[in-house]
């Protein structure tokens, strides 16, 4: 009964109550020797009076350490209760200091994608096109205005714009006036890449030549395929020879 009351692990608690049971255990044996040596006093009333005298002692001696036990394991219970309420204010506050970051790195994030992707997209047609043409000029033209993404200069042919573009759905007809205004400002022709999806009103490999004799072409899933570039290149160089204005 001790044991499931007070835990061994709680050794002043379980001693002090161990302490008294054997005490009221001696002090009953005492007793009742006391009443066999004297038979003229051993009478029901007598012992039922010494029991319960004895009782009443027991219940008094075992409430104390056992009320000190409650006593202290609410003060421990209440103390670790504090402690976990601290933790996890400290946790929450942690939590939403993330939160915040996140939230403003998130936000860094969306306002730059677009631009860091086609940056990206950008930097794998450069590569390309290097790899293609190592004796002409590449030239980085994403960050001026009306000039394309890229622009392949050489020297015994017009240059050719690059438009590059890495969408999922149908490269807009938008996309497409403006890489054509982009052609005409700059006089040249031109290759419009959609390296995922086709190209709106526009056939894969269609072949436009424009007032100024300039040659565009669209290629649909290009995927940055050196001979589907090589080839618009060369579908360009080769027109271009034939036509007035060459």
């Amino acid at each position: 009964m001790i044991n499931d009351v007070v835990p061994k692990n709680n050794s002043s608690y379980y001693k002090q109550l161990e302490t008294i049971i054997i005490s009221l255990k001696k002090d009953m044996n005492e007793n009742i020797d006391v009443l066999k040596n004297n038979k003229n006093d051993l009478t029901t009333d007598k012992i039922t009076q010494m029991m319960e005298n004895k009782y009443n002692q027991f219940i008094i001696g075992v409430q104390q350490p056992i009320l000190n036990y409650i006593t202290s394991s609410e003060e421990r219970l209440t103390t670790n209760i504090n402690i976990i309420k601290d933790n996890n204010n400290d946790t929450k506050n942690n939590q939403e200091k993330i939160n915040e970051q996140m939230n403003e790195f998130l936000k860094k994030y969306n306002n730059n994608a677009s631009s860091n992707i086609g940056k990206l997209n950008e930097g794998k047609l450069f590569i390309v096109l290097n790899n293609l043409y190592p004796n002409h000029e590449i030239i980085d033209c994403s960050n001026k205005s009306k000039h394309g993404d890229i622009i392949l200069r050489r020297q015994t042919y017009k240059d050719v714009i690059f438009e590059n573009k890495h969408y999922t759905s149908n490269v807009p007809k938008e996309d497409v006036f403006k890489f054509i205004r982009d052609c005409e400002e700059q006089n040249s022709s031109g290759i419009l890449l959609s390296n995922c999806s086709g190209i709106s009103n526009k056939n894969n490999f269609q072949i436009d030549i424009t007032t100024e004799n300039n040659v565009l072409v669209y290629i649909h899933k290009a995927e940055y395929d050196e001979f589907k570039i090589q080839t618009a290149v060369n579908i360009i160089d080769h027109i271009t020879t034939i036509l007035p204005r060459y």
